[in-house]
């Protein structure tokens, strides 16, 4: 079913332009009611429907997690799960960017609300966002083939990498 959304994709050079970017300009001044989506897709929408997954955990009637953790990029996901009124797990977010404000992000998204669950860990980025050095590569490698799953060198595999990997996944 359609819904009649239409994507428009722009370049680099245009989206940090941001709103003064003439593709930009064109989508404001013929659409009505355009969502231009924020670099890390975060924004009130995005929080929102992150929300819902607390929701769809508890009325599905599944166990809620002691502690979520998660890799974080911009934070929206993290701040999409804080934004719930359901939440009751604690939250890790581990900063694939080199940021040590990321904290202080989360909470100015979601108004401070949840404060008291968030724990953000900045140390383990690997020099930044999409940065890599080779022990996270061989780390990559060897926990691909011992579970058949993949990651990528810049979310979760320094996720997985940071916060533990215990061979009886």
């Amino acid at each position: 079913m359609s819904t009649g959304m239409k994507l428009y994709p722009i370049g680099r050079t245009a989206y940090q332009l941001k709103e003064n970017a003439p593709e930009v300009q064109y989508i404001l001044s013929n659409y009505q009611n355009p969502i231009i989506i924020p670099e890390g897709g975060t924004n009130e929408l995005a929080l929102r429907g992150v929300a819902e997954i607390i929701d769809e955990v508890i009325v599905a009637n599944m166990p809620v997690p002691d502690i979520i953790v998660l890799a974080a990029g911009t934070g929206g996901t993290t701040a999409g799960l804080m934004s719930s009124s359901s939440l009751l797990s604690k939250i890790i977010a581990i900063s694939s960017l080199k940021s040590e404000h990321l904290y202080d992000e989360i909470l100015k998204l979601v108004k401070e609300k949840n404060k008291d669950k968030l724990t953000v860990l900045t140390d383990y980025h690997f020099g930044g966002y999409a940065k890599w050095d080779q022990s996270l590569l061989d780390f990559i490698t060897s926990f691909e083939k011992e579970t058949d799953i993949a990651l990528d060198h810049v979310y979760n595999g320094k996720y997985v990498r940071t916060y533990g990997y215990d061979s009886q996944w």
